[in-house]
C-alpha cells in the first residue's frame, strides 16, 4: 500500500513537472477568480484590465469598457483633487479645466470617451493611454 502511494506521487510530480505552463495558467486563472471575487469585479472587467495594461496594438473597446476607461480616468483626477459631482456630465466635468494646464488633455479624454460610449466609433486606445498618462503627470 505505502508502496503505491508513493507510485502515485511520483507519478503527479512527473505530469507537474512536465505540464509547468499549464499548472502556472491554471494557478493564475484561480489567482484572478479570486481577486475578482473579493473586489466585486466580473471577466469583462478582468479582460479590460489585460487589454489596457498589455495589449500592444490597437484593439476596439466595447462601450462598457469605455466606461472602465472613464472611471479610471476619473480616479486619476481624484488623486489630483478634482472630483467630478454626480449631477455633471463628463461634458460639464471636462469644461471646469479649461483653465487648468490639465485643460487640453481632460477636453481631449472625454471627447473620445464620448465617441466611444455614445457615438459607437472606434477610438485608439493607444490615444487613451497616453492622454490618462499625460493626465496623471507621468509624460
Amino acid at each position: 500500500m505505502k508502496r503505491q502511494g508513493i507510485k502515485l506521487a511520483y507519478r503527479i510530480e512527473g505530469w507537474l513537472m512536465s505540464h509547468k505552463l499549464l499548472v502556472l495558467l491554471i494557478m493564475m486563472a484561480i489567482l484572478g477568480g479570486l481577486i475578482l471575487a473579493e473586489k466585486g469585479g466580473s471577466v469583462a472587467e478582468l479582460r479590460f484590465l489585460l487589454t489596457w495594461n498589455f495589449a500592444r496594438r490597437d484593439v476596439p473597446l466595447s462601450p462598457r469598457e469605455a466606461t472602465l476607461t472613464y472611471s479610471r480616468f476619473l480616479k486619476v483626477l481624484r488623486k489630483k483633487g478634482f472630483r467630478k459631482a454626480p449631477a455633471q456630465t463628463p461634458q460639464e466635468f471636462a469644461l471646469s479645466f479649461l483653465d487648468t494646464r490639465l485643460g487640453p488633455g481632460v477636453l481631449e479624454f472625454t471627447r473620445l470617451y464620448n465617441l466611444l460610449r455614445f457615438g459607437q466609433a472606434s477610438v485608439s486606445l493607444t490615444r487613451l493611454r497616453n492622454l490618462l498618462q499625460e493626465i496623471s503627470g507621468g509624460k
